[in-house]
């Protein structure tokens, strides 16, 4: 029997205490964001019939209300099969954002890779 898994990996460089490659600031935050609403993904039903899985790395940022904004897909395998399912789903996440000196603040450049994998049980 085929078991369907979504491993959320959680690559949000702030999370490993690392500025992400793509920063362009050097701010220091009181607390790493973190993830507090994770909506799962759809696996699309064909690739799941195929048994294909794959990934879908973003960048994005965290603003003040821990909402993501300015979304964008670095890169996906196989190209575009989970693009839309896994957009529909991060755009639904909430985390706690960052916070400097007692405020919170906006993060850029958040990376994240989302994978879809299908396991034969």
């Amino acid at each position: 029997m085929k078991t369907i898994i979504l491993a959320i990996s959680l690559c949000l460089m702030s999370c490993a205490g690392k500025q992400p490659e793509y920063a362009t600031s050097d701010v220091v935050y009181d607390k790493e964001s973190v993830p507090m609403v994770v909506i799962q993904p759809r696996y699309p039903t064909g690739a799941a019939a195929d048994g294909v899985g794959g990934y879908v790395k973003f960048i994005f940022d965290i603003l003040v209300d821990g909402s993501p904004s300015s979304i964008r897909i670095l890169e996906s395998k196989p190209e575009g099969v989970f693009d839309y399912h896994a957009d529909k789903a991060i755009r639904k996440w909430k985390f706690k954002p960052a916070v400097k000196n007692g405020q919170a603040i906006v993060q850029t450049n958040m990376v994240y890779t989302m994978q879809f994998v299908i396991s034969n049980d």
